[in-house]
């Protein structure tokens, strides 16, 4: 069971999941091994993929990008057939060309979508932060108390039919106060009309039985919509204008770049690499 869940992270129950899914799950875990020190994971500083925007951010610096901050989109500017968007204004009545649009299913007009509505058929992920002043997941014996990573199994997490995953984090990781721990809890929600904290109910208790002198300092649940780019119709949307899809619950982050790639690749053409490697001064090199 711990290869199915902790290793492979597979989310369903155990009974669902084909060995040809958990083989190639744990290839990827047992290929990433050693690449990044002797665990086979990067810890996400807030429990997330805020990350990977970040990452995102710096490498568009380097290569000419301008972020433009707290800059709404008022509206899109359409050509005669509105097969094409010409550019965007902003809220405060900036026109601003470009040949392609990107961007998060929150940008995207309405009239676009297949559904009608963002939250129609939609996936939602229930979440939970705690802040305590002991470590929730701790190991006897261990130092691994700075940063750990737990899976509560389908049959131990209540009546859900998904898995939850914790990531435990401290001050050493800049992500708290000195001497106080913050664990991130989540798991896919397969009732919309309840409640993230009952969702995480079972996970939350299991937490704290774990380690009874652990006293939660703030606790926050909430639920995220997680909706695929898939709902805006071809036939509808500008040719040019691509939306990405939401991000999911999964911490091995494949479907956002594989997502990424065929966007790239959509608009500059196969034959660009794709992140190619920076060219490196063999004099530097020396």
């Amino acid at each position: 069971m711990a290869i199915i869940y902790a290793i492979a992270l597979i989310q369903d129950d155990e009974s669902k999941v084909m060995a040809k899914e958990g083989l190639e799950r744990t290839r990827a875990y047992l290929k990433s091994l050693g690449r990044f020190g002797k665990c086979a994971f990067l810890r996400p500083l807030y429990g997330g993929a805020s990350e990977v925007a970040q990452a995102f951010c710096r490498a568009c610096a380097v290569h000419g990008g301008v972020y433009m901050l707290n800059q709404p989109i008022k509206k899109y500017l359409l050509n005669e057939d509105k097969s094409q968007c010409l550019g965007i204004v902003t809220g405060e009545g900036q026109q601003i060309k470009s040949k392609w649009i990107i961007g998060s299913m929150e940008y995207m007009n309405e009239d676009w979508l297949q559904t009608g509505s963002l939250d129609t058929g939609a996936t939602w992920v229930s979440r939970a932060i705690i802040v305590s002043n002991l470590p929730p997941i701790s190991h006897e014996g261990s130092d691994m108390e700075d940063i750990s990573f737990a899976v509560f199994p389908p049959t131990s997490s209540g009546d859900s039919s998904q898995a939850v995953t914790a990531i435990q984090l401290s001050s050493e990781g800049m992500s708290c106060p000195r001497q106080k721990y913050m664990t991130f809890l989540s798991t896919p929600s397969t009732n919309s009309e309840q409640s993230s904290k009952v969702d995480l109910a079972a996970a939350v208790d299991s937490l704290q039985k774990s380690n009874i002198a652990m006293k939660p300092l703030f606790v926050l649940y909430y639920k995220l919509r997680s909706q695929k780019s898939s709902i805006v119709a071809s036939d509808k949307a500008p040719k040019n204008v691509i939306a990405c899809s939401d991000p999911d619950r999964l911490l091995d982050l494949d479907a956002p770049l594989t997502e990424a790639r065929k966007t790239f690749a959509y608009c500059v053409g196969e034959n660009e690499d794709f992140l190619p490697a920076p060219e490196v001064d063999p004099e530097l090199e020396e």
